[in-house]
């Protein structure tokens, strides 16, 4: 995520003080796929110039994405906030569209598109389409496991050979993979990885996606641990034996 030259002083919501706090380098990136995958955001549509309206996203309706070319590429305009969409919007995009990123994340499968978020606005970044394929659909964040769900570290020899062999050598040829840890959550596998510092958790998610989600293993749910603030899974990980140390 790359940073612009001035920041809001007063974000207008949680995704955006997640942003100004990752530009000034309080949060990692991290913290900003988890937020966004959580939040939703405004997605510009055509109508007559005046005053700025949101139009009502009922199931099942469709809804035109608008295109704009961008840094050489095709991507998908959205803003993080109706104050933003206010301010940086052009006069035909006065009708918009609030959405959650998960439905979003599933109309852009396959696309190509990237997610262009405040184009031209403050903390205006871009997705490309693997990161957006590796935002957290099947992959929970630690701060969002329900309270009563019942969590155990899994060891290395609980987990099926057709996911740990696959898994060991998926983490071996990741250098920025220090060690991955297991657990069971409600019946279902859980594998969390402890990333290098600097590391691109977006970049380690989305060949995850490609290499082990969709490679014939087991299912399971794949997150990454913030072994500073692990949350409630991460640490019931932690507390057991890795499946994978480097």
């Amino acid at each position: 995520m790359t940073g612009p030259k001035r920041i809001p002083l007063e974000p207008a919501n949680e995704l955006e003080g997640v942003m100004v706090q990752v530009v000034a380098g309080a949060r990692d990136e991290a913290a900003f796929f988890e937020r966004l995958f959580a939040s939703d955001v405004f997605v510009p549509q055509t109508g007559p110039p005046g005053e700025v309206m949101e139009l009502p996203a009922e199931a099942g309706a469709e809804i035109a994405l608008p295109v704009l070319p961008a840094h050489g590429q095709k991507t998908i305009p959205v803003y993080s906030s109706e104050a933003q969409l206010r301010k940086k919007a052009p006069p035909e995009w006065s009708r918009f569209v609030r959405l959650g990123v998960p439905a979003l994340q599933q109309m852009l499968a396959g696309s190509g598109m990237h997610l262009l978020i405040n184009p031209g606005g403050d903390l205006s970044t871009m997705l490309d389409p693997g990161q957006i394929a590796a935002l957290p659909e099947d992959h929970p964040p630690t701060e969002r496991v329900r309270d009563d769900a019942a969590v155990r570290a899994l060891a290395p020899d609980e987990l099926p050979d057709d996911l740990l062999s696959p898994l060991r050598a998926f983490c071996a040829a990741q250098p920025s993979i220090r060690s991955a840890y297991a657990a069971d959550m409600d019946g279902r596998v859980a594998v969390g990885l402890l990333l290098e510092p600097g590391a691109s958790t977006a970049a380690v998610m989305g060949a995850a996606e490609a290499e082990l989600t969709h490679g014939g293993v087991p299912e399971f749910a794949m997150t990454v641990i913030d072994d500073a603030s692990p949350g409630r899974l991460g640490a019931a990980m932690l507390a057991g034996r890795p499946v994978y140390e480097r």
